[in-house]
């Protein structure tokens, strides 16, 4: 769409839609300091040309029933540094994401944000789109365990006979895997 919707409105706090739109046209919301996260409606399938472009979200999170991301859908998103794309999207568009818009007097151009990330599934359109860009991909079904604490492991000194003991693998205090 051409017109869009919330151009120029600096308070705004949240957008509601109701849930049967299955077509997310312009939202513009450049203007506004107070939103920093825009999740897409669950019946949103298809996101138009540059429809959440030039807003100020550093979070989108995208539904896992959409299927089309239009061109240059999130260009000049200066805030947003990384999307997850669901495992099912059929169609994404040129420039959709990781791009900023350079106006000159010629008319305007794009230049990559070299820092972009483009998390999804292996072998999906997201995977595709990050490395025929050149943006890092990461592999969402790998679970990052690097902040995750042990217990129950001690310095020992090896005497050359086995040696038990209880571990326990927390993830804050939630305790993941316990083995004795």
């Amino acid at each position: 769409s051409s017109d869009c919707a919330f151009n120029c409105c600096r308070r705004l706090k949240e957008i509601r839609f109701n849930d049967d739109i299955e077509e997310l046209g312009c939202v513009w919301t450049s203007d506004s300091d107070y939103m920093t996260t825009f999740e897409i409606p669950a019946s949103v399938k298809k996101l138009d040309t540059r429809s959440l472009g030039f807003s100020k979200f550093s979070e989108i999170k995208l539904n896992e029933n959409l299927k089309e991301i239009g061109k240059e859908a999130f260009v000049s998103c200066y805030n947003l540094k990384e999307i997850t794309v669901p495992k099912d999207v059929e169609i994404i568009g040129e420039n959709a994401f990781g791009y900023d818009v350079i106006i000159s007097l010629d008319g305007y151009s794009l230049k990559k944000v070299d820092d972009f990330v483009i998390k999804g599934y292996p072998g999906s359109l997201a995977e595709t789109y990050a490395k025929q860009h050149g943006f890092k991909f990461v592999d969402v079904t790998i679970k990052d365990i690097s902040g995750l604490l042990t217990e129950g492991i001690k310095d020992t000194a090896y005497t050359g006979k086995n040696v038990t003991f209880n571990l326990v693998v927390k993830d804050g205090g939630t305790i993941l895997r316990e083995t004795t």
